[in-house]
């Protein structure tokens, strides 16, 4: 919609609409509402194929009967419009789906992958004989926290529990390099 009087002013004059002593608000509404009638004056009549004057046989006034005619050359452009439309949403749709599948393969390797190191990880932390558990490490030498050890232990300046530390494998090679006090070996 024309934002500037004199737009208004040009468009009024192509409307045939009378502009005297008319304010830019009143101006803009009746340019709108001229427009409005423009385009309800221009669309076609309503579609009255398949009603017939005689009534029962649809096909004696129609030749052309079930045979869709554009009714005019706006129509034509209306169609194709609406037809180009409908093509890239479709081919907005397919390219979306394959999106969506891409994504869900990717999440699926991502979670296969994460799934396949915690059972590595859960394999070198297993339970020993008398409930604690067990770590490995890399060279197959399996390690646990001593009986005597407390249920925390200020590592790096955190207090974590014992439980915890356990399952952090790099907290773990750091106590058992480290010769811990708290860290004996299992043969």
């Amino acid at each position: 919609m024309p934002k500037t009087k004199e737009a208004l002013l040009e468009e009024a004059k192509k409307l045939n609409i009378s502009v005297e002593g008319l304010e830019y608000n009143d101006l803009r509404s009746a340019v709108a509402e001229a427009r409005k009638a423009a385009d309800t004056s221009n669309t076609p009549p309503p579609d009255t194929k398949g009603k017939s004057a005689s009534g029962d046989n649809p096909d004696a006034d129609n030749p052309d009967f079930g045979v869709e005619t554009p009714s005019s050359d706006r129509d034509i452009e209306v169609n194709a419009a609406n037809e180009r439309f409908l093509n890239a949403q479709k081919e907005a749709k397919v390219k979306r789906n394959a999106h969506r599948k891409q994504l869900a393969k990717e999440a699926k390797k991502r979670e296969t992958a994460k799934n396949s190191s915690k059972s590595k990880q859960e394999a070198g932390k297993q339970k020993g004989k008398d409930g604690r558990e067990v770590f490995e490490d890399d060279r197959g030498l399996k390690f646990r926290f001593t009986k005597t050890a407390p249920e925390s232990l200020n590592i790096d300046g955190r207090s974590r529990k014992v439980s915890d530390i356990i399952k952090d494998e790099e907290t773990m090679l750091e106590l058992v390099y480290g010769n811990s006090n708290f860290i004996e070996q299992i043969y």
